[in-house]
């Protein structure tokens, strides 16, 4: 049972470095718990917040939204086309908050979405 959610907590958010930066953006849990209710099963948290070194460790982008807590990376048992189909579904249902961006990376098999509605809004993208 999660601390966030009833199957999240706030350690899967948590920038994975283990330096403590945490300050995930609730709009990102409130989507994390929605897919996980939509795919019935476990959804892994790959990545959602980083500070600066470790994002430059994994090849982030230097105005990445994970810096700033508003970005996660999803994984699933079933794979990253179950998680996308579901975030598709619940978006076009209106059961989820405004999100700016989501795309599938087809041969790491997971899925990025972010809240950064700022630059982009509602935008679907697959690739490797």
């Amino acid at each position: 049972m999660g601390d966030l959610t009833k199957n999240f907590s706030n350690k899967e958010f948590a920038c994975k470095c283990g330096c403590g930066f945490a300050d995930i953006h609730p709009d990102i849990v409130t989507i994390a718990q929605a897919i996980r209710d939509k795919v019935e099963e476990p959804v892994w948290v790959n990545s959602a917040c980083r500070c600066k070194d470790h994002n430059k460790r994994v090849g982030g982008m230097p105005s990445s939204p994970h810096l700033t807590g508003m970005a996660a990376d999803f994984s699933c048992k079933s794979g990253a086309i179950k998680i996308f189909n579901a975030i598709k579904t619940l978006t076009d249902a209106g059961e989820l908050p405004k999100w700016g961006y989501c795309k599938r990376y087809i041969k790491q098999n997971f899925v990025h979405i972010d809240v950064n509605t700022k630059n982009r809004t509602f935008v679907y993208a697959e690739g490797n």
